[in-house]
């Protein structure tokens, strides 16, 4: 294990640095030239070690589910391990870090759904992520209801993950945190309804 490549090394500045760019003006305002100056390099190195502007769209999404997808699994992996299961993935959900240790890289998905609207593959790209985030709870709720129906237990992955996800969101247009305690609530509801068969 040495050190990262200098192309790893361009690459992780340069989608840092497109991350500021979306958090700062939106990706519409965002162009090639601002992320390159953002990044210290010229514009060449963005196609040279990322892509063009899909490309760095993509590369991103997939920078940002590796993010999430280790902060979630730091943080619960101990937590499951000692028997915690649900309430320790819902208490992060809902509760703790998965809105407050990701803050950059909230904002920065929210200006990717905002784009989604109107841009295929940017949409196509989010897709992606939530489509690994929805199987994450999938498998947690899998490991904790071993015996739910399959198809019952990725409707809940689903709707917990739309919840918590909408529930962030609320929290940075200034809701109070008993709304989502209550979101948590309801969540938890949806995944004791497996217990049940």
């Amino acid at each position: 294990m040495g050190r990262p490549s200098l192309g790893a090394q361009r690459r992780e500045q340069i989608l840092e640095a497109f991350e500021r760019c979306l958090v700062a003006q939106g990706l519409e305002a965002t162009t090639l030239e601002a992320v390159a100056k953002e990044a210290g390099v010229q514009r060449a190195a963005i196609r040279h070690f990322v892509g063009n502007r899909d490309e760095l769209i993509a590369a991103l999404v997939d920078h940002l589910t590796e993010k999430y997808r280790s902060a979630y699994q730091a943080e619960l992996r101990p937590r499951l391990v000692a028997g915690e299961g649900a309430e320790a993935a819902l208490d992060y959900l809902f509760l703790g870090g998965f809105v407050s240790d990701l803050d950059r890289e909230g904002r920065a998905t929210e200006a990717l759904r905002a784009a989604a609207a109107s841009e295929e593959g940017t949409r196509k790209s989010l897709r992606k992520m939530y489509d690994a985030f929805e199987r994450e709870i999938f498998g947690l709720l899998q490991a904790v209801h071993p015996h739910a129906d399959p198809g019952r237990a990725r409707g809940v992955a689903y709707a917990v993950m739309c919840l918590a996800e909408e529930s962030a969101f609320m929290q940075a247009l200034g809701f109070p945190g008993r709304r989502r305690r209550a979101a948590r609530n309801a969540a938890a509801l949806l995944v004791d309804s497996l217990r049940k068969g």
